[in-house]
């Protein structure tokens, strides 16, 4: 863990398998397009935050990424090979790609070399009972730097986010 870890969580459970944290995630009934406006504003107030003009909060599901809120990003469903998320869920910590045309992972993705035209990303995973149930990330069409209080602080964005959800929907 570091110090952009979600204050409380210790990453995903060496227990828990992908399978189970899938059923976790299913069991929420949050895999759905209905809007939510507590998410919507917690989303809005990041992105303004932060000064960029794409935010999200994105589930990861079996093959899909579900975007539930965000501003700026007019899918609301993608692939999971394409999505950026699913590689925080899979560490379960924090990622920064400040320019994503040189780095390998991401220089060819659809989303960089069309639109929306990414070209920074940070996001932090969503933590509910241990599981790893998505991100909220940080969006922008010009390469940036993210360190320090910043990184923190959404880092604690995520764990608001996750409060609300596991308030709301488990």
């Amino acid at each position: 863990m570091n110090d952009l870890t979600p204050p409380g969580f210790t990453g995903t459970s060496p227990g828990i398998s992908e399978a189970a944290r899938i059923r976790f995630l299913e069991g929420l009934n949050i895999l759905n397009f209905n809007n939510d406006r507590e998410l919507d504003d917690l989303v809005e107030n990041l992105a303004a935050y932060f000064s960029v003009p794409m935010a999200s909060f994105s589930l990861i599901g079996r093959r899909q990424q579900w975007t539930k809120a965000s501003v700026g990003i007019n899918y609301r469903l993608t692939d999971r090979a394409k999505s950026f998320c699913t590689h925080v869920v899979r560490s379960g910590q924090p990622m920064v790609v400040s320019d994503t045309l040189k780095d390998p992972r991401f220089s060819r993705n659809p989303f960089v070399i069309g639109d929306p035209n990414i070209r920074f990303y940070a996001g932090s995973p969503v933590v509910l009972d241990q599981h790893v149930i998505g991100a909220l990330c940080l969006i922008d069409t010009t390469s940036r730097i993210l360190t320090g209080s910043k990184l923190r602080m959404l880092a604690h964005f995520s764990v608001i986010l996750g409060d609300i959800v596991e308030y709301k929907y488990n």
